[in-house]
């Protein structure tokens, strides 16, 4: 787990020391603000509590540690990151739900099955073999099939929009119709338009 996912109970409070490593003075475990006195580092880490996500038996602390671009939380069940509160609440409730019926026996995948090499004629030591054996047929183990049954293809509609394309009256060349105006504007600026 990432180190601002914390189990409910945990009280981070009580682990603010100061640094005596690189400067002597309060780091925050969450972000990258630096504290010159205990109870500034208190404050802010109390902060940090106040604006944490409360699910499931976890506290989720908003990370500053530069992870990503902007601030985020850590779920607590994968690596995923989420920007919004109400987008990790969503996302934690869905990932339990699959983690959960994910059985914790991992059956091993079946070994491949062997290859039949093909010995030229001309280097095999005896008359070459009519008689081929197919491979045993191997079940499909359960990490090859995904968790979740793909879509039909007709349930997925995408809308295209049609290009029009019409000619530039000033050059004649063919431009969708959507990008005429501004064509004209760059390249024809100079040309009076009657």
């Amino acid at each position: 787990m990432h180190r601002t996912v914390l189990r409910r109970g945990h009280d981070p409070l009580l682990s603010i020391e100061k640094c005596s490593s690189c400067c002597n003075m309060f780091h925050c475990d969450y972000c990258k603000m630096l504290h010159k006195h205990l109870h500034q580092a208190q404050n802010h880490v109390a902060n940090h509590l106040r604006n944490a996500v409360q699910q499931e038996g976890f506290v989720i602390i908003k990370c500053g540690l530069g992870c990503r671009q902007t601030p985020h939380f850590h779920c607590c069940y994968c690596k995923s990151t989420l920007i919004r509160k109400d987008a990790l609440i969503k996302h934690i409730t869905t990932c339990k739900n699959t983690s959960d019926r994910q059985s914790p026996l991992i059956v091993p995948a079946a070994p491949p099955p062997p290859s039949t090499v093909e010995v030229p004629p001309s280097r095999a030591e005896g008359p070459p073999s009519t008689a081929e054996v197919p491979p045993p047929e191997v079940p499909p183990s359960t990490a090859e099939v995904p968790p979740f049954p793909a879509a039909s293809s007709s349930a997925v509609r995408l809308r295209v929009r049609q290009q029009v394309r019409v000619a530039c009256p000033h050059c004649d060349i063919q431009i969708n119709k959507k990008n005429l105006l501004v064509h004209i504007n760059r390249r024809h600026s100079h040309t009076t338009i009657l």
